[in-house]
C-alpha cells in the first residue's frame, strides 16, 4: 500500500506503472469535493507527466436532469446530470482503441 505522497512521488509511481507496460494506458481518476484541490493536482501531474491528458467531467454537464431541489441525493444527481455516454462515446472509447480522445 503507497502512503501518503507529493507530487514528485505521485509522478514517480505513475510513471513506474506506465513503464511496467501493465496496460497501453494509464488512467488516472482524481476525486474529491469542490475545492478540495482536484484541479490543481490534475494541472500539476499534467505538467509532470509527458503526453497526459486532463479531462474534466464537468465538460459533460447536462442540465437534462431532475431539479436538485427536488432532495435528489449526490449519487443520483451525478447520474442525472453528467452525460456519462458522451464522456464514454468522446474520451474513453477513443483512447482504447489508441486514437486520441476528446
Amino acid at each position: 500500500m503507497v502512503g501518503k505522497l507529493d507530487i514528485g512521488g505521485l509522478t514517480d509511481l505513475i510513471q513506474q506503472r506506465v513503464v511496467s507496460g501493465q496496460g497501453a494506458m494509464t488512467f488516472v481518476a482524481i476525486d474529491g469535493p469542490s475545492g478540495a484541490g482536484k484541479s490543481t493536482l490534475a494541472g500539476a501531474l499534467l505538467s509532470s507527466l509527458q503526453g497526459a491528458t486532463v479531462v474534466h467531467v464537468d465538460d459533460f454537464y447536462s442540465d437534462e436532469g431532475m431539479d436538485p431541489s427536488g432532495g435528489v441525493n449526490v449519487e443520483d444527481a451525478c447520474d442525472q446530470y453528467v452525460d456519462w455516454l458522451k464522456l464514454y462515446d468522446l474520451v474513453l472509447q477513443p483512447l482504447r482503441d489508441g486514437e486520441n480522445g476528446y
